[in-house]
């Protein structure tokens, strides 16, 4: 009994704190988790994380101290749906994201980020927005108010999607950085 008792204490003192940030200055999401490995075993991890995570570990670190801090740059390849005239257009959207892991007394702090902003999508700033466009733009007066109102409408659309993968990238990077950094038993094949 007292062994049992021992382990859920122990499982349940595994704690983390995390925080989403959401500024003009980009996007990001920062977690601080507890761990049972010391500092070598946790920076071993995040560089397995990182050899696993990317086509070439050595072109996307660009900091590495050992045992104290890695900071990782890469690109995510993502891809817009845009329809206009009931034909679907296909927009690539690379993300570049930056990933920070620290590593202090038993505890790693990563943080994942993109310098990329979540745009407000109301219908009044992306119309004053697409209405500034066309006052500079050559040839706008032979776009017709329909027309405007499609493509506003379709930029709203599109900015909904940009924020999404935005979002969904930054967590699932996340997601997938913690599940990587957590002590595996030892496999003794």
């Amino acid at each position: 009994m007292k062994r049992i008792l021992f382990l859920f204490l122990l499982l349940n003192s595994i704690n983390s704190f995390s925080q989403t940030i959401d500024s003009t200055d980009g996007y990001s999401m920062t977690e601080v988790v507890v761990s049972s490995m010391n500092n070598t075993e946790l920076y071993n991890k995040a560089k397995e994380w990182i050899a696993l995570n990317f086509k070439s570990a050595n072109n996307v670190i660009q900091a590495d101290i050992p045992n104290e801090k890695i900071i990782v740059k890469g690109i995510s390849n993502n891809t817009i749906h845009q329809e206009i005239n009931n034909t679907t257009f296909n927009t690539p959207y690379p993300i570049d994201l930056t990933i920070t892991f620290d590593f202090k007394n038993l505890k790693y702090k990563y943080k994942v980020e993109s310098k990329i902003t979540i745009y407000d999508t109301s219908y009044t700033r992306i119309s004053n927005l697409m209405d500034s466009i066309w006052k500079v733009t050559p040839g706008s007066g032979l776009v017709g108010k329909k027309m405007r109102e499609k493509v506003k409408k379709n930029q709203i659309s599109v900015t909904l999607q940009q924020n999404t993968i935005l979002q969904n990238e930054i967590q699932n990077t996340a997601s997938s950085i913690k599940s990587g950094m957590i002590k595996k038993k030892e496999d003794n094949w």
